[in-house]
């Protein structure tokens, strides 16, 4: 199978246009085949991030392109391959599904490199770059006048007072604290030894030793479609995977489930419910206050010290 078969076998999948045995049999592809699993997680986040109407959006701007280029050149659908194509309404052209994905792909790559750019540059601002200052002449001649300052004609203290320094990002602050309060879960039932075979480990073994070596995203690959059996366990570590890969959206949401769901973990994911509102949305955000509050009133909750230790804290 050539990549673009691949690229639109897995968004069947992910649309669920798969026959239901197909469908069960590309699932135990991708439990057997990392590459694979990586390919669809990869495909389903540029499907969130982008949205069925930037898609087509996408694919509508890439047809009238590709008619343009080819206007009276007498192209027929024959003559673009045989893996079906779209008409171009404009020319009543047919352009390629696969060149398409062609055109798709190297965008998205285009994508990722600029979002990436821009997250690096809104992380790590480059240094102003410092200006040369014009030369001051003193005029020692000129005699100054009430509230300026000696040797500099004209200028008020007002004028020459250092300017004030910048305030601090409030959400910064507020992802550092939830980080500073954040502690990682501990397995202490792994099988240790150079001879045990990992890949015979079910999913959630393994992704726990994933999460130990701290590879979060193989975790979040790992668990993507979780035994129902551990459904909870694998929902609480995938959570945490998120948090460490600052997907606090992601975080919050499983720990959300938890919560509501009333498991084991239902404590420990309030707090970690807590933590990822505050890194995603910040102290005055009214859902996380509504949670604050609810840890803090109750006296028996596992992290009610702590909770009021967070709202000191913040004051």
């Amino acid at each position: 199978m050539d990549k673009l078969d691949l690229f639109e076998k897995v968004e069947d999948y992910l649309r669920n246009r798969l026959p239901p045995e197909a469908h069960r049999a590309f699932e135990a592809e991708m439990a057997q085949n990392p590459e694979l699993a990586e390919e669809v997680a990869l495909h389903r986040t540029l499907m969130d991030a982008t949205g069925e109407k930037d898609v087509m959006d996408l694919r509508e701007l890439m047809e009238r392109a590709y008619a343009q280029q080819f206007a009276g050149k007498g192209l027929e659908k024959t003559d673009l391959g045989s893996s079906g194509g779209a008409v171009s309404p404009a020319s009543g052209m047919t352009v390629s599904y696969r060149r398409i994905y062609q055109w798709a792909a190297a965008a998205s790559v285009l994508l990722v490199a600029a979002a990436g750019i821009w997250w690096a540059t809104k992380e790590n601002p480059a240094a102003p770059v410092a200006s040369t200052p014009e030369p001051v002449i003193n005029d020692t001649s000129t005699v100054p006048l009430p509230g300026q300052k000696p040797g500099i004609a004209g200028t008020s203290e007002a004028e020459t007072a250092a300017p004030r320094p910048t305030q601090p990002d409030p959400q910064r602050r507020y992802m550092a604290m939830a980080n500073d309060y954040y502690r990682s879960p501990e397995f202490s039932n792994i099988r240790k030894g150079e001879g045990v075979n990992t890949d015979s480990l079910p999913p959630l073994e393994r992704a726990k030793r994933a999460f130990t070596d701290h590879r979060y995203q193989q975790v979040v690959l790992l668990l993507q479609q979780p035994d129902p059996a551990v459904l909870q366990q694998a929902t609480y570590l995938r959570g945490h995977a998120f948090f460490n890969l600052k997907n606090y959206g992601a975080a919050a949401r499983d720990f959300r489930t938890l919560m509501e769901q009333e498991s084991m973990e239902a404590d420990d994911a309030t707090w970690y419910l807590l933590l990822s509102t505050l890194a995603q949305k910040g102290a005055k955000d009214s859902s996380f206050q509504m949670q604050l509050k609810k840890i803090m009133d109750d006296d028996g909750h596992p992290f009610h010290a702590k909770a009021k230790e967070l709202n000191a804290a913040l004051q």
